[in-house]
């Protein structure tokens, strides 16, 4: 308000702010009511919006009643899921089946050679060089350090080489062999084998022969493949641990060229620093040895097209090529620049295991005779059903029950039943629901505000007509006793209140349609004439009109009508009429209010007017009267 009037009524005794302020408040009083329409049209669309969301819901429970794959859906039972299990397609014929698997499909395996020392992949170690040192050619690098053996630690020294026992103080056995007896463990003694390149620690008296401690500093034991070796018993008592892999091993994690492989892999040009590659069943992979470890090459392996899982075994020293696909498949193999095939003795001295077929017999096929399958996952002998085999039991036959999944079409009915429903009886809310007539509208919640605004509403009346008409009328074309929801035990509930319009479903009279006739009961829902599973011009069904009358209702895309984009859906248009509604009302709203503002000005300026003139009435006054008072003093003075 203008601050000529922050002081009010100053010539003339008025309360003019009070008075602005309650004209102000009669004359906003159509712009207070503006504003609770557009209020209203809001929550009428969202009213909207709640119906478009509870409609794409039924939308969503009816797509499985479209879909003849569900709707004649197949169950496979085994009665031993250990040796047999399968799944059968909408296809598939109803029937039992007598099956006996007698052997499982196994892939073909390659394992590399004993290589150029007879241990697999690397080499012995070197017992006269420090145990610490590359020199050694551990395939596991050796820290220096204490380890312990049956509670004696021994120290590790830098300069310590294994030894055979007779080499002094720097030859770890004898070392090992001096600090038990000298701990009076003189029956517990270590000793290399320099043909198998192990330790083996044994014990005459028949000891557990404790391996390693916490407090141990040194990696020794578990290098040497001690600490986790099982302990063993010979016939007169003796126990020994041996190491578990030899222990001149490759290490896959050092560099090709540094590996410790016991024919050095060559580049190809010869040298054993470049690079080279090779191939596998036809795809070739490439190495580097100064740049690549054994796992980069087997990694490389795995991720390529080559069609074999690489994997190196520590504890034989092998490289293993395991083809990806089971039966007797070859996997062929050939060095193309470089040895890297060579060298790891995957070429000439590698052993190749043939994978097998499967074998299994149905009862009924083939004469009985057996059937054979490069894979355990079988798709090619009962029509419309995959076998996984598991396990092989010649002995004792598996029976395979094919039949109807009532269950399934069932549950996706009485989702769709259930979707509906809730939609429908939404509807009867809002149709029904009264607006409140005995609250003001300062007292009531937005809940109650929002309640009754689209009863009666014409469009959502006819909305519900339509999807209860869509849903129980007669299908057209269809055989009778099958052209009608309400044949296989889907009706119309009787009520006429708040369900009116539901649909029950006689779980009995359903259960017996569709085991007794399913390709009737899925024709009712979409009879899908060409069964492309598509639904095509002409073919007709329940869920077919249904989903058609929920896309005519909910569909958000625009087509152009004149030039005006136009939403194609019944409730997305409706509430775009709404949308303009809020609009031209925003838009009175800002005008009123604009209007308002000059409405208030003008009032100020009329009071602030007054006021003036009151006080210039004031000053006059109270210049004539002091006027008069001088004249009459003059007078009475004479």
């Amino acid at each position: 308000m203008s601050d000529l009037l922050r002081v009010s009524g100053i010539a003339s005794g008025i309360d003019t702010v009070g008075l602005i302020e309650q004209l102000m408040a009669v004359e906003r009083r159509p712009a207070v009511l503006m504003e609770r329409q557009k209020l209203k049209l809001d929550w009428k669309k969202e009213l909207w919006g709640e119906i478009n969301t509870r409609l794409l819901s039924v939308k969503t429970a009816l797509a499985p009643l479209l879909d003849r794959t569900k709707l004649l859906a197949k169950s496979a039972t085994s009665s031993n899921e250990s040796v047999l299990t399968a799944e059968a397609s909408s296809t598939a014929a109803t029937g039992t089946y007598k099956i006996t698997v007698s052997r499982l499909a196994t892939a073909t395996v390659v394992t590399s050679g004993a290589g150029a020392a007879g241990l697999g992949l690397g080499r012995a170690v070197d017992t006269a060089q420090p145990v610490v040192s590359t020199a050694s050619r551990f395939g596991t690098p050796v820290t220096a350090g204490t380890f312990t053996i049956a509670g004696v630690t021994i120290t590790l020294d830098a300069d310590d080489f294994l030894g055979n026992g007779t080499g002094g103080a720097n030859d770890l056995i004898q070392k090992v062999n001096d600090a038990l007896a000298a701990a009076g463990k003189s029956t517990i003694t270590m000793r290399y084998d320099s043909a198998t390149d192990k330790l083996t620690v044994t014990d005459t008296a028949g000891g557990p022969i404790e391996m390693g401690a916490v407090g141990d500093t040194s990696n020794f034991l578990s290098a040497a493949g001690l600490l986790a070796a099982p302990l063993t018993v010979s016939q007169d008592g003796t126990t020994s641990r041996t190491s578990t892999f030899h222990l001149g091993h490759v290490n896959p994690n050092q560099l090709l060229k540094d590996a410790n492989f016991a024919t050095a892999i060559t580049d190809s040009g010869g040298g054993t620093t470049g690079t080279g590659s090779f191939k596998i069943n036809g795809v070739e992979i490439t190495f580097d040895l100064s740049n690549d470890t054994l796992n980069t090459v087997i990694t490389r392996i795995n991720n390529s097209a080559a069609g074999v899982v690489a994997s190196y075994d520590a504890v034989q020293d092998r490289l293993i090529l395991t083809a990806k696909t089971t039966g007797s498949l070859s996997i062929t193999r050939e060095d193309v620049a470089g040895t890297f095939l060579a060298a790891t003795d995957l070429l000439a001295g590698a052993t190749l295991t043939a994978g097998q077929n499967a074998e299994f017999t149905i009862e009924g096929l083939n004469g009985g005779n057996p059937l054979y399958s490069t894979s355990n996952d079988v798709t090619d002998v009962i029509s419309g059903v995959t076998l996984h085999l598991r396990k092989a039991d010649p002995l004792n036959p598996v029976t395979l029950t094919i039949g109807q999944d009532t269950q399934a079409v069932k549950d996706a009915i009485k989702a769709w039943v259930n979707a509906y429903n809730e939609a429908i009886n939404l509807i009867n809310t809002r149709l029904q629901e009264k607006t409140i007539s005995n609250k003001k509208w300062e007292d009531m919640t937005d809940a109650e505000r929002k309640q009754g605004l689209l009863r009666g509403d014409w469009a959502l009346a006819q909305l519900k007509n339509d999807l209860v008409r869509r849903v129980t009328d007669v299908v057209e074309g269809l055989p009778s006793g099958f052209n009608q929801l309400a044949l296989i035990g889907i009706k119309l509930s009787s009520d006429t209140g708040a369900s009116a319009g539901n649909l029950t479903i006689d779980e009995a009279a359903l259960d017996a349609a569709l085991r007794d006739n399913p390709e009737k009961v899925a024709d009712l829902f979409f009879r899908d004439a060409d069964y492309d599973n598509i639904v095509d011009s002409g073919e007709v069904g329940v869920a077919v009109r249904v989903d058609a009358l929920l896309k005519s209702l909910t569909d958000p895309s625009t087509v152009s009508v004149g030039g005006t984009s136009v939403k194609n859906g019944l409730i997305p248009r409706q509430q775009d009429v709404l949308t303009t509604q809020i609009e031209d009302l925003e838009e009175r709203i800002e005008r009123f209010d604009a209007w308002l503002q000059q409405r208030e000005a003008y009032l100020v300026r009329q009071f602030t007017a007054m006021e003036q003139f009151i006080g210039l009435m004031q000053q006059q006054s109270s210049w004539l009267a002091a006027q008069t008072a001088s004249l009459m003093g003059t007078f009475t003075s004479k």
